[in-house]
């Protein structure tokens, strides 16, 4: 990183909790992410509604991922810089009621970033049992790694809700 255009320190502070949590869970399972910032939860929101008002046409409501805005960058370039990755963005929008169908990135590690609403994410491998599958009830501002091998679903989704999916590519 560039000491001529540093981070704003609560980017930077989401990116380094992020970037631990990968490297501490990467190669053991999945990992549930509590940040302590309140500023963390803002930072997500406001990198979503900047991506979805510079959207022309908006971002679609439906749980399949759509892929992130321009505004997502810093976050995406500075966390592949923490983690030697290419990282991309994806948003999930959920309307009151909704669900998704099995999600999932193939080999690639992921985490999942609530930045609006409240949901249930069901995790499992991709050649595991989706019945037997352990899920979790995922509030603003709270993140989950997802394992590479693996896919989720969401569902209970009582208010609309916006995910942040960081798909964390292989190693530069």
């Amino acid at each position: 990183m560039s000491e001529k255009n540093p981070l704003p320190p609560v980017l930077q502070s989401f990116v380094d909790e992020l970037a631990l949590c990968v490297a501490t869970h990467g190669d053991k399972g999945s990992a549930l992410l509590w940040t302590e910032a309140d500023e963390h939860l803002l930072l997500l929101y406001h990198v979503w509604l900047l991506d979805r008002m510079s959207s022309m046409h908006g971002v679609p409501v439906s749980g399949a991922p759509v892929a992130a805005g321009s505004e997502s960058a810093r976050l995406t370039t500075a966390l592949g810089q923490v983690l030697g990755r290419a990282v991309r963005a994806y948003y999930h929008v959920l309307p009151a009621g909704g669900a998704s169908e099995r999600i999932g990135f193939g080999d690639d590690e992921a985490t999942l970033s609530v930045a609006e609403g409240a949901c249930r994410v069901r995790l499992w491998p991709i050649t595991g049992d989706e019945q037997a599958a352990p899920d979790l009830r995922l509030r603003e501002g709270q993140s989950l790694f997802v394992p590479g091998g693996h896919v989720y679903a969401v569902s209970d989704v009582h208010t609309p809700t916006v995910l942040m999916a960081l798909v964390l590519g292989e190693q530069n």
